[in-house]
């Protein structure tokens, strides 16, 4: 009987769980470009409103948003400001405390604070070297959710072959137990890669500036939400009521 009475509850909770997800934005534009994420979480949730904030003078309301609620999903997408800024510590933490699934692309690793690359280093990654070389990606693990669908990884104002004063991408060293899905040269270009946790991204592609943002956004946040340990305790503390 407990059970019969269970089901309902468990049936609304699930659909709750898959409508709504709790997710903090750090984004930058510049060029037009940068809403990508925004328009996929629109397209994929529609009932969802992201906490979600701009530039360096949304840092401090993305650290006020991050230290005072839990987030099914963090994304820092920072492809254009300095961002000293962000709590990259705090971060790190609910990485390590598996209290949220973390995106990061993070071009700013010269004459930072070093907290970023600290984040880079609890998820799996040995070294890094921003590049301002232009060289088309390659997909290395074509059967992952987040590669399925995208027919071109092309980005906007790089060209193969060319030259640039803008880092274009992060090259990265990563340990054994980092998946990496695509990039530019095994064991050392690594560009997407599930961190060590196997629920989270850590990247040196950025999707910001890429022509399928969108598609390529959505298969990104559909993989972490996927993963998102408030969806596991929710449904751990339900499985352990019927006992």
């Amino acid at each position: 009987m407990k059970r019969l009475l269970l089901l309902p509850v468990i049936i609304l909770v699930i659909t709750a769980m898959a409508g709504t997800p709790a997710i903090l934005v750090y984004h930058e534009y510049a060029d037009h470009w940068g809403g990508a994420v925004l328009e996929a979480i629109e397209q994929l949730w529609p009932g969802c409103t992201p906490a979600a904030f701009v530039g360096m003078q949304g840092q401090p309301g993305f650290n006020a948003a991050l230290n005072s609620g839990e987030w099914d999903i963090i994304i820092l997408e920072c492809w254009n400001a300095p961002n000293n800024g962000l709590d990259w510590a705090e971060v790190r933490t609910r990485y390590l405390e598996d209290r949220s699934e973390i995106f990061v692309y993070n071009w700013y690793f010269w004459g930072s604070s070093g907290q970023q690359f600290l984040l880079y280093t609890a998820m799996g990654i040995i070294d890094v070297s921003p590049s301002t070389y232009c060289i088309p990606m390659s997909i290395w693990d074509p059967d992952h959710p987040i590669v399925r669908g995208i027919s071109s990884w092309e980005q906007y104002g790089i060209f193969p072959g060319g030259g640039s004063s803008i880092i274009r991408h992060i090259d990265m060293a990563y340990d054994d137990n980092v998946h990496a899905i695509a990039g530019w040269l095994q064991d050392w270009g690594g560009g997407i890669c599930v961190a060590e946790d196997g629920e989270s991204i850590v990247s040196g592609y950025c999707p910001a500036y890429s022509y399928e943002g969108v598609g390529i956004w959505k298969n990104i946040l559909e993989f972490l939400y996927d993963e998102s340990p408030l969806q596991h305790d929710t449904w751990a503390s339900i499985k352990a009521s019927m006992q």
